[in-house]
């Protein structure tokens, strides 16, 4: 949400501790988790979603129909897309995630790869 006092603050939700969204599960993620969220702020406006997706996720959501819908769905729900999280590649809610949340590293094309899709999202 936009702070009040500034037009360039906002609030956003980091969505890192949920496990990533996909398309077919998103609108339900957004009503049964996402909402009560809202709600318990005290938000009376729409909250910033600051988005965390997985590469699986990620190339899913490149397409033009699903990133559209992506975005209708948070309307609807309350959010809208502020920034994305694309540190963890791989799985961030598995066993062994501190040793192995660098890799791939930037140096490598599939972490390339993976941020691009992300920022292609993001503008969406």
């Amino acid at each position: 949400m936009k702070i009040p006092a500034s037009d360039n603050v906002h609030l956003t939700f980091c969505l890192n501790a949920f496990p990533s969204p996909r398309p077919d599960t998103l609108s339900n993620f957004c009503d049964q988790t996402l909402r009560p969220i809202r709600e318990q702020s005290g938000c009376t406006g729409r909250l910033g979603w600051g988005l965390w997706l997985d590469r699986q996720s990620a190339r899913q959501f490149t397409d033009p129909a699903r990133s559209a819908a992506l975005c209708t769905s948070l309307a609807q729900h309350g959010f809208y897309l502020f920034t994305l999280n694309g540190f963890p590649y791989g799985t961030f809610h598995g066993s062994r995630i501190k040793e192995q949340v660098f890799y791939p590293d930037w140096t490598s094309d599939q972490r390339l790869n993976y941020t691009l899709e992300l920022a292609r999202i993001l503008c969406a």
